[in-house]
């Protein structure tokens, strides 16, 4: 049986999308400076375009090179406190670094702030309600200028890792809950996983059924399951 979800009332969401400096200067080397969060723009931009989604969008492109002390989002590391840069801190990972960048250097947005770095693992995180972090920047560089629903390969994992860490911030519900908040489809192509949604769930957390197992990594579906994950978007606390 499926269960109903209310839908939240609409909202627009602000979001600001930055790379570190080192992802900035490899694009640059390639010809595309701010191509890493351009693409997360027009994809975040075409999420929001589908049918079933009440919501808008207004993500921006900052263009400001962000000194990250790492590159790796999930690692520990000591650098700086970058307020007054006279004492050094221990951080977790990368999101605490940079919700003390964002407080002392850069005017926040409401409901997320994404920073991209330039190391290809697929990691990203989302923590204190709307600092969030991805890498895989060059690899987004390179996606079509255009937005694509449903793509395969480096460039669409990447991009979904972007959305994947930005719809936490729009959700603010458990993680549990938002992991099972996708779904899967079929195209001609292949089976596609929205930005959530785990390899082997039979229904999503809202109580849909989901149609399809999901095996290949690469195929991926570039906006958010609008029977789940949609009813439950608003803006950050």
């Amino acid at each position: 049986m499926v269960r109903t979800s209310t839908i939240r009332c609409m909202v627009t969401l602000e979001v600001g999308i930055w790379q570190t400096g080192e992802l900035t200067n490899d694009l640059d080397s390639v010809g595309n400076k701010w191509s890493g969060a351009a693409r997360v723009k027009t994809y975040l931009e075409g999420a929001f375009s589908h049918s079933g989604n009440p919501h808008s969008i207004n993500a921006s492109v900052m263009t400001e090179k962000i000194p990250a002390p790492t590159e790796h989002v999930t690692e520990s590391f000591t650098a700086d406190y970058p307020c007054d840069r006279s004492f050094e801190l221990s951080y977790d990972n990368l999101n605490q670094w940079w919700e003390d960048y964002i407080k002392c250097n850069i005017t926040d947005k409401e409901d997320c702030v994404l920073l991209l770095t330039n190391r290809d693992s697929g990691a990203g995180l989302c923590t204190s309600s709307h600092y969030a972090t991805a890498e895989g920047g060059f690899d987004m560089g390179m996606a079509p200028g255009n937005y694509e629903r449903y793509g395969d390969g480096d460039e669409f994992s990447s991009l979904s890792t972007a959305l994947h860490e930005a719809g936490h911030a729009f959700l603010g519900k458990s993680t549990e809950f938002e992991h099972n908040a996708g779904t899967v489809v079929r195209t001609t192509t292949g089976v596609h996983r929205t930005p959530f949604g785990d390899d082997g769930m039979t229904e999503d957390a809202c109580g849909n059924s989901v149609p399809y197992d999901w095996h290949h990594s690469g195929h991926q579906a570039l906006y958010f399951n609008p029977d789940c994950t949609v009813n439950h978007i608003e803006h950050t606390d």
